[in-house]
């Protein structure tokens, strides 16, 4: 299921960065941090996946392709809004033109044109929107921690948020044939935990607006 995978995922990627934690000696961010932490891991890991996964469900890989990517777009709009980042009228023009496309794509379920909603998309929309806002929460809390310690206490949060699910998670895994579990370590060790963690490395040193 959605939340099966969404767990996985983020479990398999939480276990990672504990061993790089153990093995490296890395220290905690202070108490005062793991509010605003918790909240990054929440949305960006918890929300995100489980929209994510379920709006894939009903669209359209190509189409939901397409949704997602206006992700950077509205990150760059939430960090002009709430970091007060400073955007080029090119830039505004560049986030018109790719959520008029996706408003298009929702209006039409991907197919003609149509005064009708894809509820599938909607939800993706909301996962953009989740995502985007996880990245300007995150470039937020990087002012006062490291790149690692926002990525792996985010990740263990968001988790933490997830686990309900942990029992139904291990056992759809404990029966899943050997290409699904494949798939499940790849995202998990690739596409979380190092991904997020190079990517809260690039956040760091430059403006939400120009990394996403």
């Amino acid at each position: 299921s959605v939340w099966d995978l969404a767990f996985g995922r983020m479990a398999t990627g939480s276990l990672v960065l504990a061993g790089v934690a153990v093995a490296t000696g890395a220290k905690l961010p202070d108490r005062r941090h793991w509010p605003a932490l918790a909240a990054v891991g929440v949305v960006g890991f918890a929300v995100y996946p489980v929209l994510l996964n379920l709006g894939q469900r009903s669209v359209e890989a190509g189409t939901a392709s397409f949704i997602i990517n206006a992700t950077p777009a509205i990150a760059a709009f939430m960090a002009v809004l709430f970091l007060k980042e400073r955007f080029t009228r090119a830039g505004f023009a560049g986030i018109a033109v790719s959520l008029g496309g996706v408003l298009l794509i929702i209006l039409s379920g991907g197919k003609q044109v149509a005064l009708t909603i894809s509820w599938g998309a909607v939800i993706l929309l909301l996962a953009a929107v989740a995502h985007a806002a996880h990245f300007v929460m995150k470039k937020a809390t990087l002012q006062s921690v490291t790149a690692f310690q926002v990525t792996a206490v985010s990740m263990w949060a968001g988790t933490i948020a997830l686990s309900p699910f942990g029992p139904g998670a291990v056992a759809s895994i404990s029966s899943a044939s050997p290409e699904v579990i494949g798939s499940l370590l790849y995202l998990g060790v690739c596409c979380s935990a190092i991904g997020y963690l190079t990517w809260a490395y690039v956040l760091k040193h430059a403006s939400a607006a120009m990394t996403s």
